[in-house]
């Protein structure tokens, strides 16, 4: 698995990029019924249509037979549904998302894009959707950082905590990775004793794996020395800038299936705790 966007310090996933592939074109025949009543009147880049960028990152956000699938999967289901647009599903890699929503080519993206002053600078960004949280994966149970000293702790490079983590236990004796993937593998092999992931996707290997070895997967617990464990980065929408219309239809969207108990379903679904559900104001 790639590294992800939205929780990584470097600025460099934001570059631009070319290669927005297209995983369900817009030339078929319409499903919106005839009689469809929209929330909002919304402008889009496609009249009828609602483009999604997407990069596959789940239990957030994939897509299977032109359709999105995952938690993000099922909010974008229900927004287009709600405008009586059709939805067009356009996988393609991070950058090439960014590029899409920059240059008019896509309306939204959806996939636990963390909401920072960089973001809401280039695109429009919705109401926070859900926290992406970060966890500690080990056979103990282990849940704080204090517990981690002395031990072999893996994780990917470039998220937010890993400065915070390497002060604590020192720059050598965090193992840094190119993916969460290679993290969890090791841990499971015993070539690590714990590793520090976001909570959904490694919730997402456990699961997909069945978790032979019995690992638990715990959100760790808020501790001054790490920043994002006292300020939980939450996650959101983006949205191509200018599109106020739709950044307001999102929102309200995305309140009624906070209020519902919706998306907490889908996060508790797919082995991610309530912690990170997030209620409107």
């Amino acid at each position: 698995m790639t590294i992800t966007p939205r929780l990584l310090a470097s600025s460099a996933v934001l570059a631009l990029s070319a290669g927005f592939l297209s995983a369900c074109g817009s030339d078929a025949e319409s499903t919106v019924a005839s009689d469809c009543e929209p929330i909002a009147e919304v402008e889009t880049v496609e009249e009828g249509v609602l483009t999604a960028a997407v990069a596959e990152f789940p239990p957030y956000i994939g897509a299977q037979g032109g359709k999105p699938t995952g938690i993000d999967g099922e909010l974008l289901t229900e927004i287009a549904e709600q405008l009586c647009l059709e939805l067009d599903l356009q996988v393609t890699s991070f950058p090439a998302i960014t590029s899409a929503l920059e240059s008019g080519r896509a309306d939204l993206s959806a996939g636990s894009w963390t909401i920072n002053e960089e973001r809401q600078e280039k695109f429009e960004v919705s109401d926070p959707v859900y926290l992406s949280l970060l966890s500690v994966v080990s056979a103990d149970g282990w849940s704080t950082v204090d517990e981690l000293e002395g031990k072999r702790v893996g994780t990917t490079t470039g998220y937010l905590w890993v400065d915070d983590v390497q002060q604590i236990l020192g720059a050598d004796a965090l193992r840094l990775y190119e993916s969460e993937q290679a993290v969890y593998d090791d841990l499971k092999a015993g070539r690590l004793d714990a590793g520090l992931f976001t909570e959904g996707a490694v919730a997402y290997y456990m699961d997909s794996d069945g978790n032979p070895e019995g690992l638990e997967n715990e959100v760790i617990e808020a501790d001054d020395r790490i920043e994002m464990t006292v300020n939980e980065p939450a996650t959101g929408v983006l949205i191509r800038k200018g599109a106020t219309d739709l950044l307001d239809a999102v929102n309200t969207v995305v309140a009624e299936m906070q209020t519902s108990g919706t998306l907490e379903e889908l996060l508790t679904g797919a082995g991610i705790s309530s912690e990170s559900v997030v209620l409107p104001e």
